[in-house]
């Protein structure tokens, strides 16, 4: 079940982006792009043998759990990227996926949806966000163009979770948060 926020209606037109939720018929779509975006670094640090940039059942888990929302997102009817949040309540929110489309990235299509979902969920005080250390790409999008901070390094010495992530680079993450402030 995908909930919808409060005022966004089944398909939202922003500016010239579309976020249309994600539904049986487009999750494969959102999976396999989503897939091939995040491959290219993995491929460009670890080499095209390295495995899978993220695991199917680490996306779906992303999806389809409790209070997430995703969307595919298109410019002119082209797909251009995607999203996946979850408002957890008491004024804090997980960014678990944004991608931008092979092709599309550098084109400011990841801020543009960034600042997009910020504009949806204004009650949100307190966003978060992971992302692999090897990912410089986002590590500078996320710190130098969308305000987050880097709040915790995951390490041997302090390990990220149940150990259950399967793929190149899981051993070393960031953690990162941003504070809305009052608007």
């Amino acid at each position: 079940m995908y909930i919808v926020p409060v005022g966004v209606d089944s398909m939202e037109t922003y500016g010239n982006l579309t976020f249309e939720p994600l539904i049986s018929e487009t999750e494969e779509i959102f999976i396999a792009l989503l897939q091939e975006s995040f491959q290219v670094a993995v491929d460009e640090e670890f080499g095209p043998d390295a495995g899978t940039a993220i695991p199917r059942r680490d996306i779906e888990r992303s999806i389809h759990g409790p209070g997430a929302q995703s969307w595919l997102v298109t410019d002119g009817g082209e797909t251009v990227g995607g999203v996946n949040i979850r408002v957890i309540g008491n004024g804090r929110a997980d960014l678990d996926l944004l991608f931008v489309r092979k092709g599309f990235i550098g084109n400011g299509y990841g801020k543009k949806i960034w600042d997009t979902v910020e504009s949806m969920f204004p009650e949100v005080e307190v966003w978060e966000t992971h992302t692999p250390y090897f990912e410089r790409r986002n590590i500078h999008f996320y710190v130098n163009k969308c305000g987050f901070h880097i709040v915790e390094f995951y390490c041997e010495q302090n390990p990220m979770g149940n150990g259950e992530e399967e793929f190149p680079g899981n051993e070393y993450f960031f953690r990162f948060e941003k504070a809305m402030g009052k608007r």
